[in-house]
């Protein structure tokens, strides 16, 4: 029996992301890669959805029930797709994405030689977008900024 062709479809398309991924910056994968799941988690939702069109749609856009990955995720759980431990892990993906989309000061590239210091990721020893203690770490040979 051979693979459906929705089925065919996701492979390629998560074969392409990985590609994709492989070539950002940290905050480039970090924005692609929550993409990625955001994309997934809506796939999923209206998976379980039994009306079409406009009345669907407009659940999706931007500022409606939703309309952020936040609220996805929300979601996702409150049908349970996943347990508390997902969640709490897709949540803190979308802080880190957050705080790459949206703040410069966060931006780690392969660029970057000199990590900042831990006090300018968030309060001193910790993460701003995660709470957690964050690492320096290697990426490719080069020096990256902070892991949080």
């Amino acid at each position: 029996m051979s693979e459906p062709p929705q089925a065919k479809l996701h492979a390629q398309v998560h074969a392409e992301c990985k590609r994709e991924l492989g070539s950002q910056t940290d905050r480039g994968a970090a924005i692609l890669g929550a993409t990625f799941l955001e994309v997934r988690l809506e796939e999923a939702i209206r998976s379980r959805l039994v009306g079409t069109g406009d009345p669907v749609e407009s659940l999706f856009r931007g500022g409606a029930a939703l309309g952020t990955f936040s609220a996805k995720t929300d979601m996702a759980f409150a049908l349970g797709f996943y347990g508390p431990k997902v969640h709490r892990d897709l949540t803190l993906i979308g802080r880190i994405r957050d705080r790459f989309a949206r703040d410069l000061g966060a931006v780690c590239s392969r660029r970057v030689t000199s990590p900042p210091s831990a006090a300018s990721c968030g309060s001193p020893g910790t993460c701003a977008a995660t709470g957690r203690n964050p690492v320096r770490r290697s990426r490719g040979g080069s020096s990256c900024s902070l892991s949080c």
